[in-house]
């Protein structure tokens, strides 16, 4: 998880924090980051996760560019040579899929 270190989670206990743990839920992430740019002005949200899970979140990266919400995505270790997985967290199918979205 990408963290801004200066800052705590955000909670029921402590809303003033601005990191939000989402554990393994990367459509409910890129969804809520939409919404979050839509709704609350002045916020640029942005998330994070390993490139071959963004197939999990592919409708709400589609809801992004379509909407032009200006959610940064961040997608890391897309090379075989990354991590102790290797190769299962790099698919050229991924790579693919994802050329066709309008503004990636």
């Amino acid at each position: 998880m990408t963290l801004l270190k200066k800052h705590g989670n955000f909670q029921k206990d402590t809303p003033a924090e601005r990191n939000i743990r989402f554990g393994v839920r990367e459509h409910a992430m890129g969804a809520i980051a939409n919404g979050i740019q839509l709704h609350l002005t002045g916020l640029i949200p942005y998330v994070a996760t390993f490139f071959i899970f963004s197939d999990y979140m592919r409708n709400a990266i589609r809801i992004s560019a379509l909407g032009e919400t200006g959610v940064i995505q961040v997608m890391t270790h897309d090379s075989i040579g990354l991590g102790e997985d290797g190769p299962l967290t790099s698919l050229l199918s991924t790579w693919r899929l994802s050329a066709p979205c309008p503004t990636c």
